[in-house]
């Protein structure tokens, strides 16, 4: 019988498990555990941190190893926090706050009118603001401008963004700045579809297009109801730019926006709805944030081009960009 082979001991192979000393852990593996528990997918916090699985998989273990304890579960609706990982996140969240504030201030002192400016805009000032952000940028040409438009209201807090446009019954009350002026609506169709069908909005054979059912407990929707109860309703579009196409291709009538119906030359004002039917328009910002020299520019550039054109946010009467009319912004 041949003599059984000694066991080597295992220490020098597991050294690599033990856990590290709490000065190892480093801040982007606490940047991933706190993303992938926010989201409860470490798919979900590849996609919002522009990392692969296996990135995220080898930060979290290295997280582990550092602390020394196990931060998740594994279920089947997803992962689920263990004791240590739920201690561990109320410490993440709070040095994640720590140096998003650390940021804002530091950027907040920023009197260079260069680098990355980030603005969120309301969809249906989408193409009016391109106009603004190109005279902005043809004055200031250090900037590099990132600009959002989408009716998601961006983190500020978190640095997606800087400044804010927004169409709004009111502001976000974690937010700074001003409201310019209001956005008013008309009753708008193209005119081939005139020509296909007349004026007359009455008439039960004009066909409409609905906007998303998410809106349709603002004024302007229960105006419309009210005036026009029975009207053929022959597309629903899932945002104000796939409605507008659809105004404009021809499809039917909708309310409309001066403010983005005003880009189309094509589409024609038919009725005016009451000032109430009418959104406030809001420049935002956040508090640390109101004194960089870049945001204040653009600020003023999106309040001065706003009050140059308010007449037209306001009715249903043709658009002149600041440089057909001349206007400075």
């Amino acid at each position: 019988m041949q003599p059984r082979k000694q066991r080597q001991p295992i220490a020098h192979t597991q050294h690599h498990d033990a856990p590290r000393r709490c000065t190892d852990i480093g801040w982007d593996d606490l940047k991933v555990f706190h993303a992938v528990a926010a989201s409860g997918s470490m798919r979900a916090a590849g996609s919002e941190l522009t990392l692969n699985a296996s990135t995220i998989s080898r930060r979290l273990g290295a997280l582990e190893r550092a602390l020394g304890a196990k931060l998740f579960e594994r279920h089947p609706e997803g992962l689920r926090l263990t004791a240590a990982g739920v201690e561990t996140l109320e410490l993440a969240k709070r040095l994640n706050s720590g140096v998003d504030e650390l940021q804002r201030r530091v950027r907040g002192r920023d009197q260079r009118l260069e680098g990355d400016l980030r603005v969120s805009v309301a969809e249906i000032l989408g193409a009016w603001s391109c106009t603004v952000l190109a005279a902005l940028s043809r004055e200031h040409p250090g900037l590099n401008i990132n600009l959002d438009i989408s009716d998601a209201l961006l983190d500020v807090d978190r640095h997606q963004t800087d400044l804010v446009v927004r169409v709004a019954d009111a502001a976000p009350s974690q937010l700074v700045g001003r409201r310019v002026g209001k956005s008013g609506v008309g009753l708008y169709a193209s005119t081939g579809y005139l020509e296909r069908h007349g004026t007359e909005l009455g008439n039960p054979s004009q066909r409409w297009v609905s906007w998303p059912r998410a809106v349709e407990h603002k004024p302007a929707f229960r105006w419309l109801q009210t005036q026009y109860p029975q009207r053929l309703a022959v597309l629903r579009g899932n945002c104000a730019t796939t409605v507008l196409r659809a105004v404009r291709s021809g499809v039917g009538i909708a309310p409309l926006p001066h403010c983005q119906a005003a880009e189309e030359p094509s589409l024609v004002c038919l009725r005016q709805l009451p000032d109430q039917c009418s959104t406030p328009v809001w420049l935002l910002t956040h508090r640390d944030l109101q004194r960089t020299a870049k945001v204040r520019a653009a600020f003023e550039a999106f309040a001065q081009a706003f009050k140059a054109h308010a007449p037209r946010f306001v009715s249903g009467t043709s658009f002149e960009s600041p440089a057909a009319n001349g206007a400075r912004v």
